[in-house]
């Protein structure tokens, strides 16, 4: 029996309350994982993101010029509205106005990659207007301590922060 209900989840990200709704237990499973620590039962949600493994409802869109392209996506922007289409993998809906992202797409990989830096995204908005320290670095802990390398962007993602960790032979 097909049900259409959602499973929920609340997120609380210092202060920031997203609650999250995905078309089922596994799925959210999968696209809260990073954010698991996070996860609460309190709070009054700012913001709700809503994903479904399913086609994107491309029929019900309303007729939007293209505002810009990337490599990547096209953005639709109308008021409160914004629809971003990534070529036909999945779209992200964004409307401003009731503060909701819908997020649709047939590949898991699709929706955890989408999921997780709109997630980043909009943290990082919520640091900026309240004033909260954004920085780059590598973080691991190692005999109980904690090891923060700050970095360039780019830093985290090259080769080299993990050449200070290689043994001499």
């Amino acid at each position: 029996m097909a049900t259409n209900e959602l499973t929920s989840v609340i997120l609380d990200l210092y202060g920031l309350v997203i609650h999250c709704k995905a078309g089922s237990p596994d799925l959210a499973s999968e696209l809260i994982r990073p954010f698991k620590y996070f996860k609460t039962d309190k709070g009054q949600p700012a913001i709700k993101v809503i994903s479904k493994e399913v086609d994107p409802p491309y029929d019900t869109f309303p007729s939007i010029p293209a505002s810009f392209s990337t490599p990547r996506n096209i953005v639709y922007k109308d008021k409160d509205l914004k629809i971003i289409d990534y070529f036909g993998k999945g779209v992200v809906i964004q409307d401003d106005s009731r503060r909701e992202y819908h997020i649709y797409g047939r590949e898991r990989n699709f929706l955890q990659e989408v999921f997780y830096l709109l997630i980043l995204s909009l943290f990082g908005q919520f640091c900026d207007r309240n004033g909260m320290l954004r920085i780059h670095a590598l973080a691991l802990s190692y005999h109980d301590k904690a090891i923060l390398m700050t970095m360039p962007k780019v830093g985290a993602n090259q080769r080299w922060p993990w050449q200070c960790f290689k043994k001499e032979r």
